[in-house]
């Protein structure tokens, strides 16, 4: 069995169950709901990229297209999710801003969706020889600089909050926001790596950008658990 599908598979539930154990929890919190959220699209993400493998390449690939695209919300969600965790209050409308990123990407990549699914793979495969002029590189680039202005905007998000707690002297200790600031490092650490696969030859035996994407994905699905566990005893003194 191909080893990328049990990957998905295996990150896929471990997705789906930590969104229904967020959403049911007692007491729930903005910052858990949103989480929930949020695991919930690592879930379809991760679900249709295993169906995908199931399926012959021209059923799976306008889905797949599709998830592909949802990295370009993964760092907004980030941010959002170190904003309501500081402050625990619900998104607002005006909010909306931060999936601009995702559907500028939708946009870009529009007329491949429009195209009969045997089409749009030539034009993409058409795309990828042409080297730097590709698109694919392009939206690469584009998803790391987006995502990561969005890191830089959590991790100075955390760095006020923590110089407004030292200066107000509250009850609340600005080190309770350190497991945010060892998410963040995490979250840059997985797209460096990204960045690096993307790097690498297109001749390389089983390298493509969308693995490469949902091999951070699959990292991130795994790495926030752990997080949320150690820091949901301290959630609730950082909130004002």
């Amino acid at each position: 069995m191909n080893g990328w599908f049990l990957l998905y598979a295996a990150g896929c539930m471990q997705a789906g169950l930590l969104a229904l154990t967020l959403w049911q929890r007692r007491g729930n919190s903005h910052a858990a709901r949103l989480l929930a959220g949020w695991m919930a699209l690592l879930f379809v993400d991760l679900g249709v990229r295993a169906w995908a493998l199931t399926q012959v390449p021209l059923v799976g690939f306008k889905p797949t297209l599709l998830v592909g695209l949802f990295p370009f919300l993964h760092g907004s969600l980030f941010y959002l999710y170190v904003r309501t965790v500081i402050h625990d209050r619900p998104l607002r409308a005006r909010d909306g801003i931060h999936v601009l990123g995702f559907l500028f990407a939708l946009l870009l990549t529009a007329d491949l969706f429009l195209l009969p699914a045997g089409e749009a793979m030539a034009a993409l495969r058409s795309s990828h020889t042409a080297g730097f002029a590709g698109r694919s590189v392009y939206l690469n680039i584009g998803l790391f600089a987006y995502s990561l202005s969005y890191i830089a905007a959590a991790l100075l998000a955390i760095r006020r909050h923590r110089h407004h707690l030292r200066s107000t002297r509250s009850d609340s200790h600005p080190d309770a926001l350190r497991w945010l600031v060892v998410m963040a490092v995490s979250q840059c650490v997985i797209w460096a790596v990204a960045l690096g696969a993307s790097a690498l030859p297109g001749r390389m035996v089983g390298f493509s950008p969308d693995l490469c994407r949902g091999g951070s994905v699959g990292a991130a699905g795994g790495l926030l658990p752990v997080v949320e566990r150690r820091g949901g005893k301290r959630r609730a003194g950082v909130s004002h």
